[in-house]
Order: structure tokens, then C-alpha cells, then sequence
């Protein structure tokens, strides 16, 4: 359980700070003194109370420290020492900044008693000092003598604190707890609130007004600036139209020219597509069957197309531009359909060029894996000479067949190359991508088990590289677990409302009931 232990003193400042809080919210239920003994539960003789009032104004004129008596009739229901916490901030007992104030509250219903020490004399009269004080208060008072209970009090703070100059930063400021609650001070105050009030009142018409004035100006502002763009739009517009006015014509023109040509392609097309048929198998045409199929075709409706083009009204701005945006589609088509037609040609070239390497692969390959064979490999590449020769062997057949697939045929002898290459370098350890110039379906048990190959190194790979990287993790989170800096602020809630003097005791002091 020790990693809660910085968590205690943040734990009880919050609780501290929670009780202050609510100690502080029944402000507006605490009596007002009127002076520094104030006996509202009507216990003490006048006598007694001017006797001690005497007492304590006369030590804070020559100190500066403020002694503070309090006799409530009830406590409204809360501790004596959240009551007298709550009073000692409402009245501000003790100089600003200083807070040299002490405060005595006796609550006789409750039969509870409290000294609260505010934080400048909390050195002086400490807590153990201050409950010394109350066990001779509480004592008197249980005896019923309840005047030499109060002025023992007083006179023990009194001597315990001394007669010297109370200490802390100087302040303007020096009225006592009672002077700044009087009801002419508090008069002023209220004025002073009124004024202030009014002041931000009048600021706030004014700003008010400014941001009236400054939203009108940005509404002018946006409308000119929506003027300028439309006028730029407008501009554009004329200026994009002139453009089109004068390129269309001639792009009309390049595109009877690109359709002239792609019909000449269409030729060289249907000429390569009819050798492509006397030497390839019909699964290699097939695709090109639609591309140069009989009308009606693709470059009737791309003629068509064009003369709906040409025909278009071209006077407004909106018909210049649907004219040019058909004509950009209208390349567009054209650009696919001519590419079909390359292709052809393409295809057929590709075909007889992997034909050629591939009967040279036949005759290369077969005297490799005869050799390889039998000088018999490596333990480990058993299985890939096997792959090999058993794809040779499909690569055999296919060649065999009239007509032959050869560009089947040059992809498999290409994964035969590739598995003859890693039994002679078992070193290369790179992933094999094929490059394949068959489109269709390909059962190639050569390219099959590189695959496989590469995908179980690399699995080892990783699960070496997991087990090095989690054996040298080591735990960081050793000493780190405990706290850092619980701080802790000033709980205390101290602050200059009430009498706006010193009012902050940080909770010192003692309380007891008799």
C-alpha cells in the first residue's frame, strides 16, 4: 500500500478545501461585528465585554496583531472549527497580506469553543499552544466562569504572541477586521460596487456600439468583396468564352483528323488481329473480338458523335461550354478505342517474341535441370529441383499444343529459370514477383513453393526479431511508480472577501467542548 501514499496529502487538501468551501457559503449567515469582543448570544455581562474590548484594541494599536471574540448563539449546524474558519474569512481578521489575526469563538449552545490563528502567527501560537489555551478555557468554563474563561483566553494569546510589532510586508491598508466591517465602510463599499457597476454598464454600451459599427463595416466590406468576385467571375466567363470561340474550330478539326487516323489504326488492328488468329490460340484473341467486331462499331459512333458536335449552337456563354466539355469526352473515348487497337499489334509482337525466347528457354532449361539432376542437390533444395522439373514438364506439354500459348509457355520456364537460380544461390533470399505476360490462369508449382518459401523465412524472421526485442525490454517502470511532486496548494480558501483584511488561518488552531 505504499504507492497510496502521496495521494493522502492531496486527498486531504481537497477535503480541506471542500469544507472551507462550504464553511464560506454561509457567509451571508454570519453575524457583523461591532467591535472585537461581540457577544450575540447575550452570555457575558457589559462590563466584562467592554473590559475586554479595551484589552484586545488597545494590544492591536500597539502591535498591529487583531484579537478577535466571538459569542454565537449557534453554530447553524456546522463543526466549530469549520464555523469559526468560515467567520474568521467573512470578518478578515487580521492586516492584508499579513494575516496576523487571531479569532475566539464560543459557542455556549453547542458547548463548543474554538481559537483560530490566522497563517502570519501560526509560527507563534501554534496549534500545541493554542490547545493548551482552550484546556484552561475549557476547564473555567465548566465550572461556570464563563468572563475568566474569556479573558484567560485573551490573556494567554496575548502573552503568548508578545508585545512586538506585528510581522510580514507592510501594507497601505492597517484598519482592523472591525473598521472594515463597520456599516459606514460597508456603505461605501456598496457605493463603491454601484459606481463600478455602472462603469462597466457604460463600457458596455460602448463596446456594444463598436461592434455594431464594426459588424456593419465587415457587411460592407463582404459586399464589395462579393462586387469584385462577381465582376472577376463575369470577367472570366467573357474572357473563357472569347478562348473557346476561337480554339473550337481547330479542335473540331484535330478531332476529324485523330478519327481519320484511328480508323487507319482500325486496319493495321484487323491485320494484326487476323496473324495473331493463324498463330495463337483463340483465348489469346478473343479479347479483341469486341474492339474490332462488325458494325455497328465504336468509330461509327465516335463519327456520329463528332457531326452532333460540329452541328451545336455556339453564340452564348453556356452553349461554348457544353460544346467544349462534349468535345473533351469526346477525346476522351477516342483515347480508349485507339489504345484497343494498339493493343493488338502489341499483343502480337509480345507473342512472338516470348515464342522465340521460349524455345531457347526449352532447350537451355532442360540441359540445366539434366545436369543438375544428376549431380543431385542440396539436401534443402530437393523440393525446389522437383517444383522445377515438374513445371518444365507442364511448360513441355503446353508447347506441344497447336496452336501453342506461348506466352503461357515463356512464364513457366521463367519459374523454372528462377528455382534453378536459388539451388544454385541459396543465398538469395528475395521474394519472387513474377512479370507475367499471360493474363489467364497460371498452375505453376515452381512459382508456388518460392512463395511459400519466402513467406516461412520471413516468419521465422520476424518471430527471431520479436523474441531479441522482448528479452531486452527490460522493465523501465522500476522507481517510477511512486509520486511525483503532490504539491498541495493553499487549501486554505483564504482570500479578500468579508472584511477583506487578512482572513486566512490555513486551518490552525484548536477547539474543544467543557
Amino acid at each position: 500500500m505504499a504507492y497510496l501514499t502521496p495521494r493522502i496529502p492531496a486527498l486531504v487538501m481537497c477535503m480541506l478545501a471542500g469544507l472551507l468551501l462550504a464553511a464560506t457559503g454561509f457567509a451571508d449567515d454570519y453575524p457583523r461585528p461591532a467591535g472585537f469582543v461581540n457577544d450575540f448570544a447575550q452570555q457575558l455581562p457589559v462590563a466584562t465585554v467592554q473590559a475586554l474590548e479595551k484589552k484586545v484594541r488597545a494590544y492591536e494599536r500597539v502591535t498591529g496583531n487583531e484579537i478577535g471574540v466571538a459569542v454565537v448563539p449557534s453554530l447553524n449546524g456546522m463543526l466549530v472549527d469549520d464555523y469559526a474558519r468560515g467567520l474568521f474569512h467573512a470578518w478578515g481578521v487580521g492586516k492584508s497580506r499579513v494575516n496576523n489575526g487571531v479569532l475566539l469563538v464560543w459557542a455556549p449552545q453547542e458547548r463548543r469553543i474554538r481559537i483560530e490563528v490566522g497563517t502570519g502567527l501560526a509560527g507563534v501560537l501554534t496549534d500545541v499552544t493554542a490547545g493548551r489555551i482552550v484546556a484552561r478555557v475549557r476547564d473555567l468554563f465548566r465550572g461556570g466562569r464563563y468572563a475568566a474563561g474569556l479573558n484567560a483566553a485573551v490573556d494567554g494569546i496575548i502573552g503568548v504572541l508578545g508585545t512586538g510589532q506585528a510581522g510580514g510586508t507592510p501594507v497601505p491598508d492597517q484598519r482592523t477586521f472591525v473598521e472594515r466591517n463597520s456599516a459606514a465602510e460597508l456603505a461605501r463599499q456598496r457605493e463603491a460596487e454601484d459606481l463600478r457597476r455602472q462603469e462597466e454598464a457604460r463600457r458596455q454600451q460602448e463596446a456594444d456600439a463598436a461592434r455594431a459599427a464594426s459588424a456593419r463595416t465587415r457587411i460592407i466590406d463582404y459586399a464589395v468583396v462579393a462586387v469584385l468576385v462577381l465582376g472577376l467571375y463575369l470577367l472570366y466567363r467573357r474572357w473563357r468564352a472569347a478562348r473557346w470561340q476561337e480554339e473550337l474550330p481547330g479542335e473540331l478539326t484535330a478531332a476529324a483528323q485523330a478519327l481519320e487516323a484511328a480508323d487507319q489504326k482500325r486496319a493495321q488492328a484487323q491485320v494484326a488481329l487476323a496473324d495473331l488468329r493463324n498463330e495463337a490460340p483463340a483465348q489469346i484473341c478473343q479479347q479483341f473480338d469486341a474492339a474490332l467486331g462488325s458494325p455497328p462499331d465504336e468509330l461509327g459512333h465516335q463519327q456520329s458523335d463528332l457531326e452532333r458536335l460540329r452541328l451545336l449552337p455556339r453564340g452564348t456563354y453556356g452553349e461554348l461550354k457544353t460544346a467544349h466539355e462534349g468535345l473533351l469526352h469526346w477525346r476522351q473515348r477516342m483515347a480508349i478505342t485507339v489504345k484497343g487497337f494498339d493493343e493488338v499489334q502489341g499483343t502480337l509482337k509480345a507473342f512472338r517474341m516470348q515464342r522465340e525466347e521460349a524455345r531457347g528457354l526449352l532447350v537451355s532449361v532442360s540441359a540445366r535441370l539434366v545436369r543438375m539432376e544428376a549431380e543431385g542437390p542440396p539436401g534443402p533444395a530437393e523440393g525446389l529441383l522437383r517444383a522445377a522439373s515438374e513445371t518444365y514438364g507442364q511448360a513441355v506439354q503446353k508447347s506441344q499444343e497447336q496452336p501453342a500459348n506461348w506466352l503461357l509457355v515463356y512464364d513457366l520456364l521463367a519459374d523454372v529459370s528462377v528455382c534453378l537460380d536459388r539451388i544454385e544461390n541459396p543465398a538469395l533470399g528475395t521474394a519472387y514477383r513474377p512479370v507475367r505476360s499471360w493474363g489467364g490462369d497460371i498452375d505453376s508449382p515452381a512459382a508456388d513453393l518460392l512463395a511459400t518459401m519466402y513467406a516461412s523465412r520471413a516468419a521465422a524472421s520476424l518471430s527471431e526479431g520479436a523474441f531479441v526485442d522482448a528479452g531486452s525490454s527490460g522493465d523501465d517502470s522500476g522507481g517510477s511508480s511512486g509520486a511525483g511532486d503532490s504539491g498541495g496548494g493553499d487549501s486554505s480558501g483564504g482570500g479578500d472577501s468579508g472584511g477583506s483584511g487578512g482572513g486566512d488561518s490555513g486551518g490552525g488552531g484548536a477547539s474543544s467542548d467543557y
